[in-house]
Protein backbone atom coordinates (compact mmCIF):
# COMPACT_ATOMS: atom_id res chain seq x y z
CA UNK A 1 0.00 0.00 0.00
CA UNK A 2 2.85 2.70 0.07
CA UNK A 3 2.49 3.55 3.36
CA UNK A 4 -1.44 4.64 2.90
CA UNK A 5 -4.00 3.18 5.23
CA UNK A 6 -6.03 1.25 3.28
CA UNK A 7 -9.84 -0.10 4.20
CA UNK A 8 -10.32 -3.67 5.34
CA UNK A 9 -12.40 -3.73 2.70
CA UNK A 10 -10.02 -3.29 -0.16
CA UNK A 11 -7.75 -5.61 1.77
CA UNK A 12 -10.05 -8.37 1.71
CA UNK A 13 -10.34 -8.06 -2.05
CA UNK A 14 -7.14 -7.68 -2.92
CA UNK A 15 -6.44 -11.10 -0.23
CA UNK A 16 -9.15 -12.77 -2.30
CA UNK A 17 -7.71 -11.64 -5.65
CA UNK A 18 -3.90 -12.86 -4.52
CA UNK A 19 -5.73 -16.65 -3.52
CA UNK A 20 -7.25 -16.62 -6.93
CA UNK A 21 -3.94 -16.00 -8.96
CA UNK A 22 -2.46 -18.88 -6.49
CA UNK A 23 -2.63 -22.33 -8.63
CA UNK A 24 -2.59 -24.61 -5.85
CA UNK A 25 -5.35 -23.48 -4.33
CA UNK A 26 -7.86 -21.21 -6.88
CA UNK A 27 -10.38 -23.68 -7.49
CA UNK A 28 -10.97 -24.16 -3.87
CA UNK A 29 -11.36 -20.43 -3.46
CA UNK A 30 -14.77 -19.50 -3.94
CA UNK A 31 -15.95 -15.93 -2.66
CA UNK A 32 -19.74 -15.75 -1.91
CA UNK A 33 -21.24 -12.21 -1.88
CA UNK A 34 -24.65 -11.35 -0.16
CA UNK A 35 -24.74 -7.97 -2.18
CA UNK A 36 -22.73 -5.13 -2.79
CA UNK A 37 -20.01 -6.77 -4.87
CA UNK A 38 -19.81 -4.14 -6.48
CA UNK A 39 -19.61 -1.59 -3.54
CA UNK A 40 -16.52 -3.60 -2.34
CA UNK A 41 -14.94 -3.66 -5.98
CA UNK A 42 -15.23 -7.31 -6.27
CA UNK A 43 -16.96 -6.57 -9.89
CA UNK A 44 -13.87 -7.91 -11.82
CA UNK A 45 -14.73 -11.12 -10.54
CA UNK A 46 -17.72 -11.42 -12.66
CA UNK A 47 -16.32 -12.21 -16.13
CA UNK A 48 -12.90 -13.21 -14.89
CA UNK A 49 -14.87 -16.60 -12.40
CA UNK A 50 -18.20 -16.05 -13.90
CA UNK A 51 -21.66 -16.25 -11.09
CA UNK A 52 -22.57 -19.84 -10.67
CA UNK A 53 -25.96 -20.29 -12.11
CA UNK A 54 -27.19 -23.92 -12.67
CA UNK A 55 -28.71 -23.00 -16.12
CA UNK A 56 -26.46 -20.63 -17.40
CA UNK A 57 -27.12 -17.29 -18.11
CA UNK A 58 -30.75 -17.01 -19.30
CA UNK A 59 -31.19 -12.95 -20.12
CA UNK A 60 -29.10 -10.39 -21.22
CA UNK A 61 -27.65 -7.83 -18.53
CA UNK A 62 -27.36 -4.49 -18.95
CA UNK A 63 -24.08 -3.56 -18.27
CA UNK A 64 -23.10 -6.16 -21.17
CA UNK A 65 -21.11 -3.88 -23.04
CA UNK A 66 -19.18 -2.49 -20.18
CA UNK A 67 -15.72 -4.29 -19.16
CA UNK A 68 -16.81 -5.52 -16.01
CA UNK A 69 -20.16 -6.83 -16.41
CA UNK A 70 -22.14 -9.39 -14.84
CA UNK A 71 -21.56 -13.02 -16.57
CA UNK A 72 -23.58 -15.86 -14.96
CA UNK A 73 -22.54 -19.02 -16.14
CA UNK A 74 -23.07 -23.01 -15.09
CA UNK A 75 -19.77 -23.34 -14.41
CA UNK A 76 -19.18 -19.88 -12.71
CA UNK A 77 -16.95 -19.65 -9.57
CA UNK A 78 -18.46 -16.96 -7.87
CA UNK A 79 -21.55 -17.10 -5.56
CA UNK A 80 -23.97 -14.09 -6.18
CA UNK A 81 -26.74 -14.23 -3.20
CA UNK A 82 -28.45 -10.85 -3.87
CA UNK A 83 -29.74 -9.20 -0.72
CA UNK A 84 -29.57 -12.40 1.38
CA UNK A 85 -26.62 -12.01 3.91
CA UNK A 86 -28.62 -15.70 5.92
CA UNK A 87 -28.63 -17.14 2.23
CA UNK A 88 -24.94 -16.18 2.06
CA UNK A 89 -23.95 -17.28 5.10
CA UNK A 90 -25.58 -21.04 4.93
CA UNK A 91 -24.25 -21.52 1.01
CA UNK A 92 -20.53 -21.56 3.17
Amino acid sequence: SGGKEQSTTMVMVRLIAALLKEKAIKDRVVPIVPDEARTFGLEGMFRQLGIYAAHGQKYTPEDQEQLMHYREAKDGHMLQEGINEAGAMSAW
